[in-house]
């Protein structure tokens, strides 16, 4: 994906209770490490990188069987390079569902004129 875009996120959970609150986090962090980050870690210099992107709210998981969602997010501009987005969902009275994947930004590409 190129950096800025607008990525649209679904998924749907049919172990939830009815009517039970449900907390939702996302959050997007640069997994790439060049020679210098990685030194700087080894030498306890640095720590774990911040989230670029970190959302997170509170709904209930309403009267349906089927619980589901869809969440359109606008990209801060990335540079490119390997990305994870996790998103978490954990109900209250129940444990944590996450799932990650790696997302690819590309640089956008420039219009010569």
């Amino acid at each position: 994906m190129q950096s800025g875009e607008r990525l649209t996120l679904y998924w749907e959970d049919t172990e939830l209770e009815r009517r039970q609150p449900v907390a939702t986090t996302l959050t997007l962090v640069r997994t790439g490490k060049g020679w210098l980050r990685r030194a700087a870690e080894w030498a306890r210099l640095a720590g774990g990188r911040a989230p670029l992107l970190s959302l997170g709210f509170e709904e209930s998981s309403g009267d349906r069987s089927l619980f589901t969602r869809s969440l359109h997010v606008s990209l801060p501009q990335l540079a490119a390079g390997t990305y994870r987005l996790r998103l978490r969902i954990t109900p209250r009275n129940g444990s944590p569902v996450t799932v990650e994947r790696e997302v690819q930004v590309k640089t956008p590409r420039r219009v010569r004129r």
